[in-house]
């Protein structure tokens, strides 16, 4: 029972936050007006969670929150919605059906990680994402049947409801070779520093917003997002950023593009306005893998991908699930150059993360 309701939650979650930012986003691209509720939003969706973040309420607010975030075109994704919806449908479910904490956990990890792996079309990658994003113990055989019977009924559901999961072009993966490995090696690293500075920036900004009332902080952070989309015309950063990512694939981009994406979204998400992460990093990662096509031109389709999903994996702490989301989307031969980069990002972003910790 619990691999089919996480599967039901999980596909429900994945397609109720897909059309409803696919809507979001056509909305705005029919008026360029929208870009001025930026501020009012950046209000309303703090007084939501104010009044109405805890229980039940919070899935509607959670949705409302996206919508309105992507309506004016704030940086941020969807998958972390997605996996906020499906944690708030399996805790409700869970006590109103007085699972013991042990059965709520199960349902968690399942809806959790079929909502994801549906979402990206990587049911192999989901299903590892909800063990690990939970920091739950892979060898817990029941748990893993829940979970895979939970990725088959959600993918299958995502299928049938029409919904396409976003695709990159595909490539030929280099063969391998000491050099790439070496440059696969250092772009890791690259990927584990930006990781540790998003989180850092992210922090100071909401401690700087947390100095003023939660709806004035909403109105500032909406007001300055709406400044840096309009008076350094960086509007080609709303959203998702698809088309930044694909463009990442097929030609060498300066380093500037990925800062620019980082700004924005911390100052989207640091300011409480909802999403998630996974595109925005998605498309941090795929500009500061392109631009390091510089250095190694030949490689810098193999760097944009990696970075498509290291960022994301450093930051939540899968990169097992990274790597294996990366072989879905790339093909199996990208293993070993996936693996390099992701382990490194993740190890780089915990021992900093870490030191920076301690020294607060």
């Amino acid at each position: 029972m619990i691999g089919l309701i996480g599967g039901i939650f999980g596909a429900f979650s994945a397609i109720v936050f897909i059309q409803l930012i696919h809507w979001a986003g056509s909305i705005r691209q029919l008026s360029p007006w929208w870009i001025f509720t930026l501020p009012f939003s950046g209000m309303l969706i703090r007084y939501g969670y104010l009044r109405y973040g805890k229980g039940i309420l919070e899935a509607p607010t959670l949705a409302i929150s996206v919508f309105l975030t992507h309506l004016g075109g704030g940086s941020a994704g969807r998958e972390g919605a997605i996996i906020h919806l499906a944690r708030i449908l399996s805790t409700f479910t869970g006590k109103f059906l007085n699972f013991e904490e042990r059965k709520s956990r199960k349902l968690i990890i399942a809806s959790i990680g079929s909502g994801f792996g549906a979402s990206l079309g990587a049911p192999f990658a989901g299903l590892i994402f909800g063990f690990e994003v939970n920091r739950h113990p892979f060898l817990r055989p029941m748990t893993v049947l829940h979970s895979i019977i939970a990725s088959l009924i959600a993918s299958t559901l995502f299928r049938w409801s029409g919904l396409l999961p976003f695709r990159l072009p595909e490539f030929v993966v280099p063969d391998y070779s000491p050099t790439v490995f070496a440059l696969t090696a250092v772009v890791g690293i690259l990927f584990g520093f930006m990781t540790v500075i998003y989180h850092a920036l992210k922090r100071k900004w909401e401690e700087r917003l947390s100095l003023h009332s939660p709806l004035l902080a909403g109105f500032i952070g909406g007001g300055i997002l709406f400044t840096l989309f309009c008076v350094f015309n960086l509007k080609s950063y709303q959203g998702l950023g698809e088309d930044g990512i694909l463009m990442a694939q097929r030609q060498i981009m300066p380093l500037s593009e990925a800062f620019r994406k980082l700004v924005l979204t911390v100052v989207t998400l640091g300011s409480g306005f909802q999403g998630g992460e996974f595109f925005p990093l998605g498309y941090i990662g795929s500009a500061l893998g392109s631009s390091f096509g510089f250095i190694h031109a030949s490689s810098a389709v193999l760097y944009s991908s990696i970075g498509f999903v290291a960022i994301y994996a450093a930051a939540t702490g899968t990169p097992i699930a990274g790597t294996l989301l990366a072989c879905e989307l790339f093909g199996w031969k990208i293993l070993p150059y996936a693996a390099c980069a992701l382990f490194l990002a993740d190890r780089i972003h915990k021992r900093l993360s870490f030191k920076s910790g301690q020294d607060s």
